[in-house]
C-alpha cells in the first residue's frame, strides 16, 4: 500500500512538473529518442530509485501511430526495461505507463531497487516497435 501510494504521489508530480528531476541520460538515434531522468530519492522509499523515462517515436505524432503499437507501449513494455550491472546482476524494474498527455512521446516512471544499482548500472530498453534495438544508457550512480 505504501508503495502504491508513492507511485500515485510521483506519477501526480511527474505530471504536473518536471522541474525536480535531473536528466542523466538522452540518445538520439535515427529512429528512436529517449531521455531517462533519475527523479529526487522519496523520504518514504529510501531504498528505492525512480527514473522517468520518455521515448519519442520516430518523426511521428503519437497520435497517428496504428492501435497496435500504441496499446504495446503503453500496456505491454514492461519487459522491455531492464537493467545490467557489472557484477553481471541484472533485474527488472517496476515500471508504470504515466499518461502526461503530450503528443510526443510516451512516458513512463521505472522503479529499481537501490541495492541493484551500482557505478557501472546501465538501463536497457529494448524497442519491438520501431527499430528493434538495444537502447543501452549508462545510469550515473
Amino acid at each position: 500500500m505504501k508503495v502504491m501510494s508513492l507511485l500515485i504521489v510521483t506519477l501526480l508530480t511527474m505530471a504536473c512538473q518536471n522541474k525536480a528531476s535531473i536528466p542523466i541520460a538522452s540518445a538520439q538515434p535515427d529512429s528512436l529518442q529517449m531521455e531517462v531522468s533519475e527523479l529526487p530519492v522519496s523520504k518514504s522509499e529510501p531504498d528505492a530509485r525512480f527514473f522517468a523515462v520518455r521515448i519519442y517515436p520516430p518523426g511521428q505524432n503519437v497520435q497517428k501511430l496504428p492501435v497496435s503499437i500504441k496499446e504495446t507501449l503503453e500496456y505491454k513494455v514492461d519487459s522491455s526495461f531492464y537493467m545490467v550491472n557489472a557484477r553481471g546482476g541484472s533485474g527488472f524494474p517496476m515500471v508504470q505507463s504515466v499518461q502526461n498527455g503530450r503528443k510526443d512521446c510516451f512516458e513512463y516512471l521505472l522503479v529499481f531497487d537501490k541495492k541493484d544499482l551500482i557505478s557501472s548500472t546501465s538501463l536497457v530498453y529494448s524497442d519491438a516497435c520501431f527499430d528493434h534495438k538495444k537502447h543501452i544508457y549508462l545510469l550515473k550512480n
